[in-house]
């Protein structure tokens, strides 16, 4: 769910780029010359990398942040722990049959 502004905006310059480009590509070809669809692409590198470059840094992680498992996971810490009714030999023991 946080993530859907970042989806719908790749995809409609997906839509408007890469729907657009094998049409236009054909247009260049045809009517200006047979070398214009690679500076088509080269001039849409171009915009990628600027907006690489304008775009804002990643995150860092923030080392005062506790990383913690999610409590769904078992864990294992060295030590019997019975908090949850189950040992690490008793997740860890399969049955042969």
């Amino acid at each position: 769910m946080r993530l859907t502004s970042v989806a719908v905006g790749y995809n409609i310059a997906q839509a408007l780029v890469g729907g657009a480009s094998p049409a236009l590509a054909t247009w260049l070809a045809d009517n200006v010359a047979l070398i214009s669809p690679g500076f088509y692409i080269s001039f849409i590198a171009c915009l990628s990398v600027i907006g690489l470059c304008i775009g804002p840094d990643p995150i860092e992680e923030d080392e005062n942040i506790e990383k913690t498992e999610p409590e769904s996971f078992i864990s294992y810490d060295g030590e019997d722990s019975d908090e949850d009714g189950l040992s690490f030999d008793d997740v860890c023991e399969t049955e042969l049959i």
